[in-house]
This record gives structure tokens, C-alpha cells and sequence, in this order.
């Protein structure tokens, strides 16, 4: 397995931010953002065989756990164990994408991959095991034009400014997964949603995907996925709930607000205009929409940043009851990460 490839392989699913921290977490050097230090990791491979194994690790969880739109089921303990016994039956079929995983294909081999999700590993973790599918997504993407990518003309055009950024579309494999936790009541779908991925398209790639994985594991009876929808306004109101970074809700006067603060440790609950127009209303809000920040310490340095996501629409406060099955966890580089998040949502469906 080469270092370039890995390195690749990452700049292609992991943004840089977590990078970063997976990086520091491995004992390696960085560059400023992706191309510097790809650039410099190839040339000092030799240096670092160890950390460049960590490494290599790191990529296959994030396969696993890193930025997910989640759905979790609860199936009870007796259905879970039906579940992993089934799951260590299945033959894991012999296919191009089969024999690349965990890296996507080529740009040439994706016109030889098989249309729809196709199951390409079996993973066992110390917490549960895992199937992983691999199905074809188009991504919008950002990023730095580089000079030293233009001739001398361009060059001098580019060197104008600090920063140039461009997007494209890109062709890419997702790696959707089936986890299974050796405890509990829950199993997750877990299908991947980079930042740039078209929100319908994920919401499209997680119904076919519960329809492959309900195929292949036919004898189970499954279950509908949790209503998460309860949790945006539990959480918004627990004051110890992380940090709040977006949040849209609801007013007795009939208007919608939109807020949104990334601003280190600040929460958007304590925020001065916030606390003073909430104060102003006679009844409280209905939140529909919210973004909640943790840090997750993975060392004496490191820690990860880990947002939840839980978005629904203000048409559902209307509704009788209103519903949310999808969960956008972002920042997640290792198990522990997704673990993390996972258990704060399960403390409230609990």
C-alpha cells in the first residue's frame, strides 16, 4: 500500500481541518493544506513506516464513521444478534470495486463499476462489525488553484492575489455502511455525505441503500428508523449540551429566524441578541433546525471537533407529530469520534 495512494485517498474524503489532527494524532508532519503536504509525506515515506500504518488505519475508519448522514434503528438486542449471525454468511462478491477498496477506483476503471451499491468488505472492530458498500456519487468541490499548476502568463494573473479557489465536479465512490454495535439495542446506516454532495441525492442514496442491505439481510424484520426530531429542541435547551452553532426555529409572532455563530466557545443559547429577543416573546420558541459542536479529546494535543447536524423544516412544527431520521455527523476521524456523538444522541432516544 503506497503512501501516496493513502495520503490521496484521504485528501479525497477527509477535510483538511481533520486532517490535520489525524496527522498530529500519527506523529507526522504537515504542510500548509493538502497538495504541500502530500507533497512532502512522499518524500520522506521512509521516515515514518510506523506512522504511515496509523495512518492507514485512520483512512479505513473514517470510511466507516467519517461525515455520515446516520440513521439509527432501533431493532432490540435478540434482532441485533440475527443480524451480525446473517451478516457472517454473506460471501463478499468478487468485483473491480471489490478488489480496490478501501480506495475509490481510477477515473478509467469507474466506467467498469457496476451501477448502484455493490458490497465490498466485512468489518470487524473491537465494538461491532460493519458492512460496507461502495456506490458511484458526482461531488461539487472547492478547491486552491494553484500557480505553479499555469505557465508564466498565468502565473503572473494568479500572483495577484493571496488565494485562488475554483470548483468542479467529481466523480467518486461513497463507501455506505451497515454498523452493527456488539451492545445495544441500535444498528446504524451510515451513508456519506462530504460537504458539496447534493443534500436530495444523500437522502436518495440512503433509501436505496436500506433497500440493498434489507435484500441481503432479507430474514430480518426491521424496524423504522428513530424519530430524532425531539432532540433538536431537548438539546437546544440543555445548557450542557455541547455548543450551538446554527439554529432555526419558530416565534409566537409567526416569524422564522436563522441564526448561525462558529465562534470558538460561544453559544448561540447565550448570545446577547439571541437571550434578549427570546426574552421579548410571551411564549417560547419551536426550534426545527440545529447544529451542535463538541470537542472529543483524543490525546493530550488533539482533540476533535464533532458537529450534529439535525435539520428538519418549519413546515413539521405544524405537523401533528413532526419527524427526523436524519443525523449529518461532521468531523469524525476515528471510532471513538462517532461513538461520542452516537451516545449523545442515544441518551436522549434512551
Amino acid at each position: 500500500m503506497s503512501t501516496e495512494l493513502v495520503l490521496k485517498a484521504l485528501k479525497g474524503r477527509m477535510p483538511w481541518s481533520v486532517a490535520q489532527k489525524a496527522l498530529h494524532l500519527c506523529g507526522l508532519p504537515r504542510g500548509q493544506g493538502w497538495q504541500k503536504t502530500i507533497s512532502k509525506l512522499c518524500e520522506e515515506t521512509s521516515l515514518y513506516p510506523d506512522e504511515f500504518k496509523k495512518l492507514a488505519d485512520y483512512h479505513k475508519q473514517h470510511i466507516l464513521f467519517g461525515e455520515k448522514n446516520a440513521h439509527l434503528m432501533k431493532v432490540g438486542t435478540a434482532v441485533r444478534e440475527q443480524i451480525l449471525s446473517q451478516m457472517r454468511t454473506i460471501e463478499i462478491p468478487n468485483s473491480v470495486v471489490q478488489s480496490s477498496y478501501p480506495f475509490a477506483l481510477s477515473e478509467e476503471d469507474m466506467n467498469e463499476a457496476p451501477v448502484g451499491h455493490t458490497l465490498v468488505a466485512h468489518e470487524r472492530l473491537k465494538q461491532g462489525e460493519a458492512l460496507v458498500y461502495a456506490a458511484l456519487r458526482t461531488l461539487v468541490i472547492k478547491e486552491e488553484v494553484l500557480a505553479t499548476d499555469f505557465d508564466d502568463v498565468g502565473r503572473e494573473i494568479l500572483t495577484q492575489y493571496a488565494e485562488v479557489y475554483g470548483t468542479k465536479l467529481v466523480r467518486t465512490f461513497g463507501f455506505d455502511v451497515l454498523w452493527v454495535p456488539y451492545e445495544g439495542e441500535h444498528v446504524d446506516f451510515l451513508v456519506d455525505c462530504p460537504r458539496g454532495m447534493n443534500l436530495v441525492a444523500t437522502l436518495n442514496a440512503m433509501e436505496s441503500f436500506k433497500e440493498v442491505v434489507k435484500r441481503d439481510l432479507s430474514s430480518i424484520e426491521w424496524s423504522k428508523s428513530e424519530n430524532l426530531f425531539p432532540l433538536i429542541k431537548g438539546m437546544y435547551e440543555n445548557d450542557d449540551e455541547g455548543i450551538v452553532v446554527e439554529l432555526a426555529f419558530g416565534t409566537s409572532t409567526a416569524s422564522l429566524k436563522h441564526e448561525k455563530m462558529r465562534r470558538g466557545s460561544i453559544s448561540l443559547r447565550d448570545e446577547l441578541y439571541h437571550v434578549g429577543g427570546k426574552g421579548a416573546l410571551k411564549t417560547p420558541i419551536e426550534p426545527y433546525k440545529i447544529s451542535i459542536e463538541w470537542s472529543n479529546q483524543l490525546s493530550s494535543q488533539v482533540y476533535s471537533k464533532l458537529e450534529l447536524n439535525l435539520h428538519s423544516n418549519s413546515y413539521e412544527i405544524g405537523t401533528v407529530k413532526p419527524y427526523l431520521k436524519d443525523a449529518v455527523i461532521r468531523g469524525c476521524f476515528v471510532a471513538s469520534d462517532y461513538r461520542f456523538v452516537r451516545n449523545r444522541i442515544l441518551s436522549y432516544l434512551n
